[in-house]
């Protein structure tokens, strides 16, 4: 089977999902204020592991960023992501959302 194709994500997608990272929107975006094109490609999860009331799962992904010059630069690695579980929690506690993303240039 081959891998899905690439998505292009909108800047303003991929600020609302980096939301709950450690940098602000503003900090996200000034990180790509020489892109112009961003492409992810995502792997097929892992097992949903749960810890203290969250579940989580990693997922693989690739993402390659087109700069202003034409110059292409590709990342691998995966995203974490997390949902929680207890009773009391909200809608948007309840879904999924990255909690971290571990991600390398690739050689």
């Amino acid at each position: 089977m081959s891998p899905p194709p690439p998505v292009p994500v909108e800047p303003e997608q991929a600020i609302a999902v980096v939301q709950h990272l450690l940098q602000t929107p503003e900090q996200f975006a000034a990180g790509f204020a020489d892109t112009t094109r961003v492409e992810l490609v995502a792997g097929t999860p892992g097992p949903v592991e749960g810890a203290a009331g969250s579940r989580y799962a990693e997922i693989p992904v690739t993402v390659e960023a087109t700069h202003r010059d034409g110059r292409r630069v590709r990342y691998v690695g995966h995203y974490t992501l997390r949902r929680a579980m207890v009773d009391g929690a909200s809608a948007e506690q309840r879904a999924w959302h990255i909690a971290s993303a571990d991600l390398r240039e690739a050689p």
